[in-house]
């Protein structure tokens, strides 16, 4: 009977090696299903961060569209008052512009009065339109 006892001992020694190798493989099965739960969920949270930035981003570029549509508005509403004239004389001084731009209009309307009652708070020569 020691014959098969001391017989068996290699083989109970094997038995507790592997069983202690499939013991280990069992924990890092383990470790490595955990790290990938925690993966999928910090994946997860970035999908619904990235939607979330999705939408905040197409809000804001309707945001701009809207904005962009009322600058326009506000300008066209703010050039309502302004007159072109053309043709006058590039002879006129800076300083002369408003006084010659009254008497232009006291001229056409042929009453002096009228140069009283025009108020002219700028006045500016525009760029030459290029004869190309």
């Amino acid at each position: 009977m020691d014959d098969i006892k001391a017989a068996l001992l290699p083989i109970q020694d094997a038995i507790k090696e592997l069983s202690n190798q499939v013991q280990s493989f069992g924990t890092a099965f383990t470790q490595i299903l955990e790290r990938m739960d925690k993966s999928e969920a910090k994946i997860t949270d970035n999908e619904d961060k990235i939607a979330l930035l999705a939408k905040k981003t197409d809000s804001h570029e309707a945001d701009i569209e809207s904005m962009q549509t009322k600058i326009i508005d506000l300008e066209a509403r703010s050039r309502r008052n302004n007159i072109i004239i053309r043709g006058m004389l590039e002879s006129i001084q800076y300083n002369d512009l408003i006084p010659s731009i009254i008497q232009i209009f006291t001229t056409l309307f042929n009453d002096p009065k009228v140069a009283h009652q025009i108020t002219i708070e700028r006045s500016h020569r525009s760029l030459r339109e290029s004869q190309a």
